[in-house]
């Protein structure tokens, strides 16, 4: 079966298709990323503004365009944080399914993670080994720890790195007092939110668009090769120095950096702060890095796998 997945997130809207095999195994035929920045604002305003919904449902139809070319038998198309939590979020699944034909399934947060551990440990750790998979998404992160086979612990933490780039940072660059109160911020929420995941032990995957901007950025990458980021190591050292040097840049600078997105320029600190302090929470030394995901996650669970 051809199926397709379309996430359509805070920051960016993602597509892949995929050839899915009876044993649920994954061929991937097409990708793509337009960073539309749906949750412009939602943390002061709880909406969606007009000119992000118009950007975003031009992206959903281009992608389901695609899919079509490559003969897609199946569609299915979720919303992260943003549509999660604007007050307005039905109203643009609404545009969607009119524009589209095609629903729109919101993920809580528990679901999200979920769908990332299944598609980030994806041939990455050995079936019943213990793992911590991190997903820095604009709205949020999602942190998921499979105790033993079976038990999946799964939490979704409000700091993603578009909300804590409109929260915190406003001057260009950030000045210290930001970078302390967002640092301050990030680990408060940590302590609240995931105090059970310390001291596990257990290997650390990471996945999403801070994560691989970061391995793109140490490896000096352009164009962008998800087959060389995928499975790569990333040093938690390499994430503080990559935060500081990115921090103390205007963004005009920023932009030129080799393996990072012009359009992610403006995010990626908060990002990788975010994942730096992640890091140090779960005192990881390292993790792997996964060019796979939620997308990879909903085919799978589409298929029927376990």
């Amino acid at each position: 079966m051809r199926a397709c997945a379309i996430d359509i997130g805070t920051n960016s809207v993602r597509l892949l298709v995929a050839e899915i095999a009876s044993c649920c195994r994954l061929t991937p035929l097409a990708t793509a990323l337009r960073i539309t920045r749906l949750g412009q604002g939602i943390g002061r305003r709880r909406m969606i503004s007009p000119e992000a919904a118009e950007r975003t449902l031009a992206a959903v139809a281009e992608f389901l365009e695609t899919a079509r070319r490559h003969n897609a038998e199946r569609c299915i198309l979720f919303g992260t944080a943003a549509i999660r939590e604007a007050e307005n979020g039905g109203v643009f699944t609404a545009s969607v399914r009119a524009r589209t034909g095609h629903a729109v399934r919101i993920l809580s947060g528990e679901e999200e993670a979920i769908l990332a551990y299944r598609g980030a440990t994806r041939g990455l750790v050995p079936h019943g080994a213990d793992a911590v998979v991190i997903d820095i998404g604009g709205g949020s992160a999602e942190i998921s720890l499979q105790q033993s086979p079976g038990k999946l612990v799964a939490k979704s933490v409000p700091i993603g790195c578009v909300r804590l780039t409109e929260q915190f940072c406003h001057a260009d660059p950030p000045d210290t007092g930001e970078l302390d109160e967002l640092k301050k911020h990030i680990s408060g929420m940590l302590a609240r939110d995931i105090a059970g995941f310390a001291g596990r032990g257990a290997a650390l995957i990471g996945a999403g668009g801070t994560v691989t901007t970061a391995a793109a950025i140490a490896l000096g990458m352009i164009p962008y090769d998800p087959a060389r980021v995928h499975g790569s190591t990333l040093a938690r050292l390499t994430v503080s120095s990559l935060a500081a040097r990115l921090a103390a840049m205007p963004l005009s600078q920023r932009k030129l950096v080799p393996g990072l997105e012009p359009e992610r320029a403006d995010v990626i600190v908060a990002g990788l702060l975010i994942l730096d302090l992640i890091m140090d929470f779960l005192s990881a030394g390292k993790l792997t890095v996964s060019d796979e995901g939620v997308l990879h996650g909903a085919l799978l669970e589409m298929a029927g796998s376990p």
